[in-house]
């Protein structure tokens, strides 16, 4: 197997230096994946779960305005979550469009803001497939998550009390969910 790895390395020109470099094919990622993965375990939907794509983000200037004026909010430490619910109009989206905000009133650091932020995206990208259950009709366009300690929590409390904000939200956005 040692030598497929070797084998499979292409050399490139870099137009601007023009000097070689050496990188791995994409052809030996995808042939070394099917060569791992078992077909059972493979299924495109499965892969998509554990996910993060830009269509999930919330980037419009409106969208963003309407999640900030919105009333509807939950609040479970370190996490404020504000979200708006879908529209008659609006068709159904499987995962809602969510932001990300760590003020800077209270992490004057970039790194630290970005830090906290990676954390939280990570926390969400694991764990979003468990709140948001396809079997429950996720009824939330857009959300946004506000990070408010004012202290920087590891990664493994973080991701608790995400799971816990979300599922706070999942429940009150659906109310005959409640019982």
């Amino acid at each position: 197997m040692v030598s497929l790895v070797f084998a499979c390395f292409v050399y490139a020109t870099d137009i601007k230096t023009k000097q070689f470099c050496l990188f791995p094919s994409k052809l030996f990622h995808s042939i070394l994946g099917l060569y791992f993965m078992s077909e059972s375990s493979y299924s495109p939907s499965q892969n998509h779960l554990f996910t993060f794509p830009k269509t999930e983000r919330l980037s419009s200037r409106k969208e963003i305005q309407k999640v900030f004026t919105s009333k509807k909010s939950q609040f479970s430490h370190p996490f404020k979550v504000l979200f708006v619910l879908l529209s008659e109009t609006d068709e159904y989206v499987a995962f809602p469009q969510v932001l990300i905000s760590v003020p800077k009133r209270i992490f004057k650091k970039a790194v630290d803001r970005n830090l906290i932020k990676r954390r939280i995206r990570e926390a969400y990208r694991l764990n979003k497939n468990t709140v948001w259950d396809s079997e429950k009709k996720n009824t939330i366009k857009s959300l946004a998550i506000i990070y408010v300690d004012k202290t920087i929590l590891p990664f493994d409390k973080i991701e608790k009390q995400l799971i816990k904000a979300l599922e706070k939200v999942a429940l009150a956005s659906n109310p005959k969910n409640q019982s």
